[in-house]
């Protein structure tokens, strides 16, 4: 009776564990920052706190390669380094038990090589903070007048969550503006 006790046990606890695994859910991001001409930051939050994990590759469908970054947190950092200057990857980002996000739209280039000349556009923006239906707007022109040819990279000059900085103003007005 004693092993039998035991065994729904760890059973229990195995589905307890397998359970917390799949509750979690990526509720800011990812998003990209540092590139370089060899590699680049990706950030993300989750709900639950998860070890990090980021898989990525030369092709969507073969994320071949990945870094991790031990620890439990939920505000993710994980940089990539050593890729090769200008080359396009695809990635997803997630913790050791699986994938959280990634398809094939996460994706971004390293910057060409150091000295090497390179057609580039930047999106400038500044005093976006109010995450409203004005923010919103200027965000969808941009996306439709830019659609085939994207920036390289975003600026955003300050202003950029209104009223007093709040990580809940910096989600609703940059993260869930600007997705």
């Amino acid at each position: 009776m004693k092993s039998f006790s035991k065994s729904v046990c760890f059973l229990v606890l195995g589905w307890v564990i397998s359970l917390s695994a799949l509750a979690q859910t990526v509720v800011r991001g990812p998003y990209l920052q540092m590139q370089t001409d060899d590699g680049i930051s990706i950030h993300w939050r989750t709900d639950t706190a998860t070890d990090s994990v980021v898989r990525y590759g030369t092709s969507p469908g073969a994320l071949t390669s990945s870094e991790t970054v031990g620890g439990l947190r939920t505000d993710h950092e994980v940089s990539l380094t050593g890729l090769g200057n200008g080359q396009q990857f695809w990635y997803s980002v997630g913790d050791s038990v699986g994938t959280l996000a990634g398809d094939s739209s996460f994706h971004f280039h390293t910057a060409p090589a150091s000295g090497s000349a390179a057609d580039t556009r930047i999106w400038v923006i500044g005093d976006s903070g109010t995450a409203n239906a004005d923010a919103r707007a200027v965000r969808d022109a941009y996306k439709a007048w830019a659609a085939s040819d994207p920036a390289d990279f975003w600026i955003m000059l300050g202003d950029n969550a209104y009223n007093d900085g709040t990580d809940a103003e910096y989600q609703a007005a940059v993260f869930d503006t600007y997705p």
